[in-house]
């Protein structure tokens, strides 16, 4: 049997339960803000985030700067998570886009799995401000994104129950960075195992075309940026976030490195996906086999990344037996041609599907 590296205390857990130096952001074509503005000016001054409703004049008393939510001991949430407001029609219209592209992806016999990561503020919703929580409607965002994006039989594992189960095993483990958007190696690596196992369980495979990433022991890597505090009016307040440090597993062999031509699973992602947070190499790592990574910043989309891998070298090297396909909770209501999310990439869902059916020649 291939040995593998040492496994980090959560990963027990998890495993019973189940680099880009752009602005990782949503926020395409908003205009600059103030410095700080309160809730309710940005309700009266009509300022509508990535494509979401203006906020609910109700709940004025957070502590808004800019387009971040200042909460409890100071940890950073984007505004751009809207937990005030769901959109259901966008949810089934989003819904029907990405099952239509999941059939072609079929025609062409590649089979897909959703990897839907669930937003830090549902994940740490216990340091959001008292008054900047999740309704009755938007708190079955995440449920109601799984289901949508699940009704053709797709299967899209729980990675909030992952998570928040392992949260609240060890609340003093991060899985997020206090000043980004981002989750963490704990975080990604997490979701990788619990990916793996419902991969395992549900998804036939061929058999192996090499072996998977055998992972090293843990490092501490130093985070690159922390998108949301960067965000914040005064220097004052963005140096009060410094660069952290998190664990993540080394991969200790050349074997299963990403980007390998006999990959014949391909993650395509954003960069929650990259390679730094170790998802794709413990992804490989738990599906002893090797894995493909393709990742864009996420205001590219999920759409035209996808298309852009179609497009790729690697893909036309070896058309892969499965693609992870990867979108980020809030992503549930912005369809292709949401401008106002995927800027310069967005497009009308028939001319994204019409040219990924060409692209696979379905």
């Amino acid at each position: 049997m291939r040995r593998r590296g040492p496994l980090s205390p959560w990963m027990s857990l998890a495993l019973g339960i189940g680099c880009d130096k752009k602005r990782d952001s949503i926020y395409v074509g908003i205009m600059q803000m103030k410095s700080s503005i309160t809730r309710r000016q940005t309700l009266l001054a009509g300022v509508g985030l990535a494509g979401y409703s203006v906020f609910d004049p109700r709940a004025a008393n957070a502590k808004v700067e800019g387009l971040v939510v200042v909460g409890k001991d100071d940890w950073l949430f984007p505004l751009w998570d809207e937990l005030l407001h769901l959109d259901r029609k966008m949810v089934d219209a989003v819904g029907a886009v990405v099952t239509s592209a999941i059939d072609a992806l079929n025609k062409a016999k590649i089979q897909v799995v959703i990897m839907y990561t669930p937003a830090k503020s549902r994940v740490l919703r216990e340091m959001l401000p008292d008054d900047f929580k999740f309704n009755a409607d938007t708190d079955k965002r995440y449920d109601l994104g799984r289901a949508a994006f699940g009704k053709g039989g797709t299967l899209v594992p729980d990675l909030f129950t992952v998570l928040s189960a392992l949260h609240t095993a060890q609340p003093n483990t991060p899985l997020f960075f206090k000043g980004d958007t981002h989750w963490n190696g704990t975080g990604a690596e997490a979701a990788a195992v619990a990916m793996a196992k419902s991969i395992k369980e549900k998804i036939k495979l061929p058999a192996a075309p090499g072996p998977g990433a055998t992972l090293g022991p843990i490092e501490q890597v130093k985070q690159e940026k922390n998108d949301l505090a960067a965000l914040l009016p005064t220097s004052a307040e963005k140096s009060k976030y410094k660069l952290e440090s998190f664990p993540v597993h080394a991969q200790a062999t050349a074997g299963g490195l990403l980007d390998s031509v006999s990959a014949d699973v391909a993650v395509v992602g954003n960069s929650f996906t990259q390679p730094r947070f170790g998802f794709a190499n413990m992804l490989s790592n738990q599906l002893e086999r090797p894995v493909d990574l393709f990742w864009r910043v996420h205001q590219v989309g999920p759409y035209s990344t996808l298309l852009q891998y179609i497009d790729s070298q690697g893909f036309k090297d070896r058309k892969p037996s499965l693609i992870v396909w990867d979108f980020h909770e809030t992503d549930i209501t912005l369809p292709p041609e949401r401008k106002d999310g995927w800027g310069t990439n967005a497009m009308a869902s028939a001319d994204f599907l019409t040219k990924l059916r060409t692209a696979l020649k379905v």
